[in-house]
């Protein structure tokens, strides 16, 4: 409760600063590490509102769904399903417009475990790469790590940007 109130509390007081951005994205990523045996396929929506530091810097904060798809195989004739596993994350996000095109970012927070059961969810972090497309859109290529007890649910993720 401290840690949602505190977020609060940084959200409404940053508000007053004058260039804010609410952006939306889309991604899927292709699972690696850990976890690249178990699941196939990564898929991620997230909303970011950016408020501008400098003209080359913004900082925000972000959230959205993170979904793991499980894979089926069959081992010793019985057919298997892992469980697919979802994450809710929380994050800060710092951003750095590199050139008039090209901006990198990291997002850094707690994705909270929302399936199966027993994911109690773990730190996460996202550095991302972006490219501007035009004013209303960016394609980004990202890496996302959720590290859950003893495993780091990983991928890497093509994804799209929008201005909202």
């Amino acid at each position: 409760m401290t840690k949602f109130l505190f977020t609060a509390f940084t959200i409404l007081s940053l508000s007053t600063l004058n260039a804010q951005q609410l952006k939306s994205n889309l991604s899927l990523g292709l699972p690696v590490g850990d976890v690249s045996e178990g699941y196939n396929l990564n898929v991620n929506l997230e909303f970011v509102y950016l408020w501008e530091i400098t003209n080359q810097v913004q900082l925000g904060v972000a959230s959205g769904y993170s979904h793991f798809v499980g894979d089926s195989f069959e081992a010793q004739g019985l057919k298997l399903k892992v469980d697919d596993a979802g994450f809710l994350p929380l994050t800060a996000t710092l951003r750095f417009n590199a050139t008039a095109k090209t901006s990198l970012s990291m997002n850094f927070g707690y994705a909270f475990g929302l399936s199966p059961e027993g994911n109690s969810g773990g730190f996460t972090y996202a550095p991302k790469m972006y490219y501007n497309f035009n004013n209303a859109l960016d394609l980004y290529i990202s890496y996302k790590g959720i590290r859950v007890d003893d495993t780091a649910f990983s991928s890497i993720c093509f994804g799209v940007e929008f201005n909202l």
